[in-house]
């Protein structure tokens, strides 16, 4: 980690120390020759200081990519879909390699897709393309939000937190009886 911070406090020399240590909290998470090549990737794309979150995102495309994972693209797997309306047919199911196209399809439905009219292709293609996005987002949500409550931590005090709420409202309720 510190010969990364090295390398933003070079190419950036009003990197301060304060944001040394911001960098260094939120950027622990990832290994550190996948973090050194992120950053080295991102200092020759910008004239300016580079985010955390464009940091953490050419992290995950460098181990995207370190472990041949195929990166999705929706306009591809609308491709698949269209073609698969031909090949498949309205009454069989496709399987598509793409777990987000498979998933976009179920939450539309295959056989509407499949007897849209010509003059649909445009709209459909669209809330494909929106739907694909949106799904690709709720994963990615869910895989940051598995990762930061780890710990176990946030539910914990989360939890103590609603038993004391609760409590209160309980208390609260028996003293409007005695009254």
């Amino acid at each position: 980690m510190d010969e990364v911070l090295a390398l933003i406090k070079c190419a950036y020399p009003k990197f301060t120390d304060e944001q040394a240590r911001v960098y260094g909290i939120c950027l622990k998470e990832i290994p550190d020759e996948v973090l050194k090549k992120a950053v080295v990737n991102v200092i020759k794309q910008s004239r300016f200081l580079p985010t955390i979150a464009e940091i953490i995102e050419e992290s995950k495309l460098v181990w995207q990519y370190a472990r041949g994972i195929k990166l999705p693209n929706a306009e591809q797997g609308w491709a698949e879909v269209y073609k698969a309306i031909g090949a498949v047919g309205p009454y069989r199911k496709p399987v598509f390699k793409d777990p987000m196209v498979q998933r976009t399809v179920e939450c539309m439905g295959w056989q509407s897709i499949c007897n849209m009219l010509e003059s649909d292709v445009p709209r459909v293609r669209d809330t494909f393309l929106r739907m694909y996005q949106n799904n690709t987002e709720r994963k990615e949500t869910a895989r940051r939000m598995r990762t930061t409550l780890a710990d176990g931590k946030v539910q914990a005090l989360v939890s103590r937190t609603a038993q004391h709420l609760l409590t209160q409202k309980v208390q609260e309720k028996e003293r409007r009886k005695i009254e």
